[in-house]
């Protein structure tokens, strides 16, 4: 409604006149409606003080004509391009005022393709994969399939995308695709063999993401597990409804403020989503016969993940099984979990991190929670420490060894940017009926922190390597090493 001149008169004198001084959105307003000889303020209005959408598509190509659609709610001009089988092209400008607009294909010729947007100068149009004539599909081989290519960021914005490529997954190997419409829809498939359980693994899932153009996103997963020995034979699934409580979501790997409701059938719903959500760790899964329903989520403020300086974050989940979808277990369990960061001495960038968590469930009798692993007592195996109640608390200390390092690798998503070195102890106990049942249980061990930034985010990824030995158990003594992926704790 300006045009480009027009417009870059208007910012210049919005510099002009408000050089070292105090400006509003409606100051902005008002000049660019003084230079354009037109009032703005229901344009400035439609994309910075409404939830209105802005939804650009070529809905129809046929011999004599080309129709466009506005879907979305965002009233403004749209230029289109039109490419003709004889190597011509034509231009159009549509005012976007009215839900269609139909352009005339000339006598004569043929439309080869159509573009909407061509210069992709309308940046926060949610759906690019429609502004084109015909369709873009884009096959994607990878080297090594792994999570950033089910980020939306590092796929093309204008086309869908299969990804396929080999995977790797502690001792299985296998191959992994994906049908990806970035920010909407995800379908993946993943086969694999499992050499240390000695299984053929088949996994199928969906997820469908911005519901009602909202932060909201639902999916399944459906798995099929072959035993070399028949009776180890195991299949299931899991439902799951999230909701992100931010506005909009932040960083790549990071997981937003949300909650989830989901429905499990012999699998658990952690990392559940295909570019995972879910942080429910610590809880035990018999992972045959047993259907659980449940609700878990996260609060905090902290900053940057995965490796914050700052802030708190709270995580909370509730489950309840019972005799429904074959399941034969019935039991109920909560847990909550308090982690707190802190910078010591910011110059030489040291940190202290603290970890509480609390488990408790009933019936009194049953293995509910877990305190072994990567992800609670680091110098025991997963399932040492079982019992229906639990108790665990963490303390960290963080300090850089190498900074600025810039090594770039995997088609330059990945720059590793330093390592730290890590000092931790962790203390814990489960127990059943009683809490005098079990002693406290405690380990000490250090590791390393490889950080990467992602494409120059600021936000970085974290690959983790911790060694953590027993303290005082007679009947522990091994050393237990541990790998693991942008994990805050």
């Amino acid at each position: 409604y300006m045009g480009e001149e027009k417009f870059n008169r208007a910012i210049q004198r919005y510099a002009r006149e408000f050089r070292f001084g105090n400006a509003a959105l409606k100051d902005l307003i008002r000049i660019c409606s003084q230079e354009s000889a037109q009032d703005l303020e229901w344009f400035f209005q439609q994309w910075l003080l409404s939830k209105k959408t802005c939804d650009f598509a070529v809905r129809e190509v046929s011999l004599d004509k080309i129709i466009l659609e506005n879907r979305g709610s965002v009233v403004m001009p749209v230029q289109a391009r039109v490419f003709y089988q004889d190597n011509t092209e034509s231009n159009f400008c549509w005012d976007g005022k009215s839900t269609t607009y139909t352009i005339e294909v000339p006598s004569g010729k043929k439309v080869q393709r159509v573009e909407l947007d061509p210069d992709n100068s309308i940046t926060l149009d949610i759906d690019r994969t429609n502004n084109q004539w015909p369709r873009n599909f884009k096959i994607k081989p990878v080297p090594l399939y792994f999570l950033a290519y089910e980020v939306p960021l590092f796929l093309p914005r204008d086309s869908c995308t299969q990804v396929i490529g080999p995977s790797i997954g502690g001792s299985s190997l296998g191959v992994t695709t994906s049908l990806q419409k970035p920010y909407d829809h995800i379908l993946r498939l993943n086969s694999g063999y499992d050499f240390n359980a000695r299984e053929v693994k088949m996994a199928l899932g969906y997820e469908v993401s911005h519901i009602f153009n909202q932060q909201l996103a639902a999916g399944f997963e459906i798995f099929d597990y072959e035993s070399s020995k028949q009776k180890h034979d195991l299949s299931g699934g899991k439902l799951y409804l999230r909701k992100e409580l931010w506005p909009a979501s932040y960083g790549v790997f990071s997981a937003n403020d949300h909650v989830t409701l989901y429905l499990t059938r012999d699998k658990k719903i952690d990392n559940s989503g295909l570019n995972g959500k879910e942080e429910v760790q610590g809880l035990h899964y018999l992972k045959k016969d047993e259907a659980i329903v449940g609700i878990t989520g996260s609060l905090g403020r902290y900053g940057p993940y995965a490796d914050p300086s700052f802030g708190w974050k709270f995580i909370s989940t509730q489950e309840f099984a019972g005799h429904f979808l074959g399941g034969n277990q019935a039991f109920w369990r909560t847990s909550a979990e308090l982690d707190n960061y802190y910078l010591l001495f910011p110059k030489r960038q040291h940190k202290l991190a603290n970890r509480m968590r609390l488990g408790w469930g009933e019936h009194s009798d049953k293995n509910l929670f877990e305190l072994g692993g990567i992800d609670a007592l680091r110098g025991y195996s997963r399932k040492d420490i079982q019992g229906a109640h639990a108790f665990l608390e963490t303390i960290e200390y963080r300090m850089p060894l190498l900074s600025e390092a810039k090594v770039y690798f995997l088609d330059n998503i990945f720059c590793l940017d330093g390592i730290q070195a890590v000092a931790f102890f962790d203390v814990g106990k489960a127990w059943y009926s009683s809490f005098a049942e079990s002693d406290f249980k405690k380990d000490v061990g250090f590791g390393l922190r490889f950080h990467f930034n992602i494409l120059s985010f600021l936000e970085k990824a974290v690959v983790r390597f911790d060694v953590a030995r027993p303290i005082n158990d007679e009947a522990n003594k091994d050393t237990h090493y541990w790998l693991s992926f942008s994990q805050s704790f």
